[in-house]
């Protein structure tokens, strides 16, 4: 294995450990339950790139009625919209309460919809998404059976 695939391996585990303390600090699992111990493995978690701490971050600052600096939001955003991408709805739903405008430039993107046709099954091509709401599922059903 080469040093950087080496590098990334020990940080995705670095990052999947961070997290895992932070779930035994939260509960108290094997540890005395600190939720500021808690806190601190989970944005390191989050820091070290692993996807699950970064997708559930604006709703466990939520959930404990934590103040989010603008640093903090900023990489927020980045996440939640990355996950509204991937077509995490939890995440959509979350970066519509943290930031309208980059809710709505995810809903609006034609990356995003072109994603959500080929995780229904349906492939099209880049004329039939430019020229068809593909968020309006009657209407594209409709749209689908005058094609033939």
């Amino acid at each position: 294995m080469e040093a950087g695939g080496e590098q990334e391996e020990a940080q995705s585990t670095a990052a999947k450990a961070a997290y895992q303390l932070y779930l035994a600090h939260l509960v108290g699992f094997g540890c005395e339950q600190s939720t500021e111990s808690a806190i601190q493995y989970f944005k390191a978690s989050a820091r070290l790139g692993y996807e699950e701490a970064q997708s559930q971050m604006y709703a466990t600052y939520t959930a404990l009625s934590m103040d989010i600096t603008l640093s903090q939001r900023d990489d927020i955003k980045q996440w939640l919209t990355r996950a509204a991408f991937e077509g995490d709805k939890a995440c959509l739903q979350e970066l519509w309460a943290l930031d309208t405008d980059a809710h709505e430039a995810v809903i609006t993107s034609a990356v995003r919809q072109r994603a959500l046709c080929e995780r229904s099954g349906f492939i099209f091509d880049d004329e039939f998404i430019e020229n068809h709401d593909v968020r309006d599922v009657e209407k594209l059903l409709s749209d689908l059976q005058s094609c033939g």
